[in-house]
C-alpha cells in the first residue's frame, strides 16, 4: 500500500482543528493503545467509515486540539501493524501522514471505509459508531441487527410467523 504525505499549512491546521468528533471523525493522541485504537477501526468500519487522525490530542473539557504527532513516519508503524492485523478491513481503509509546517511532525491519517462484513477489534470484540462514540454490539441481537444493516443476512430470508402458504396465494393485489 502505498502512504501520501501532504505537508499542511497553516489554515489547514486551522480547518483540521476545526473538525468536531463525530459520526465520522474521531481524533486519538500517538498514546492510544493497539486495543483502543482497534475498537475505533471496528466502530467505523461496521459503520458508515470515517477518518481515524492519530497524533492529535483533544482536550476532553474544552475540545481543546494539540498537534502531538510522530517525529517520523516509522515511528506511526504500531497502527499500520494493527490495520494489517485485522483481516475482514483489508483494502477497506487509506492511509494519509499529514506534516506539520514547522514542527516537522506528522498525525496518521486513517481513512476507513464500511465494509462488507463485520469488522472485530485485535480481542475479538465487534464495535458500531454512534454519533462521537464506539458502542459494543455484544448481544445475540445487536449483532443480528448488524447483519441485516450491512447486507449480510436480509429480511427476505426470513420466515413469516404464524403465515400459511394459503396466506399469499389467496391475498388481494392492491
Amino acid at each position: 500500500m502505498n502512504y501520501q504525505t501532504e505537508v499542511l499549512s497553516e489554515s489547514k491546521i486551522i480547518q483540521l482543528f476545526s473538525i468536531e468528533e463525530d459520526h465520522f471523525n474521531d481524533f486519538k493522541a500517538k498514546d492510544i493503545s493497539g486495543k483502543k485504537f482497534s475498537k475505533a477501526v471496528s466502530a467505523f468500519a461496521n459503520a458508515s467509515g470515517g477518518d481515524i487522525y492519530i497524533g492529535i490530542r483533544e482536550e476532553p473539557e474544552t475540545k481543546l486540539k494539540h498537534w502531538e504527532g510522530f517525529n517520523s513516519i516509522e515511528d506511526a508503524n504500531p497502527f499500520i501493524q494493527v490495520m494489517e492485523s485485522i483481516p475482514t478491513v483489508e483494502n477497506y481503509y487509506n492511509i494519509e501522514f499529514l506534516k506539520h509546517p514547522s514542527l516537522d511532525t506528522y498525525v496518521l491519517r486513517i481513512c476507513v471505509f464500511k465494509t462488507q462484513s463485520i469488522v472485530r477489534t485485535t480481542d475479538d470484540r465487534v464495535f458500531v459508531r454512534k454519533g462521537a462514540q464506539s458502542l459494543p454490539v455484544n448481544t445475540p441481537e445487536m449483532l443480528r441487527r448488524l447483519e441485516l444493516d450491512k447486507g449480510i443476512t436480509s429480511y427476505e430470508n426470513e420466515p413469516v410467523a404464524d403465515s400459511q402458504l394459503s396466506d399469499a396465494v389467496a391475498s388481494h393485489i392492491f
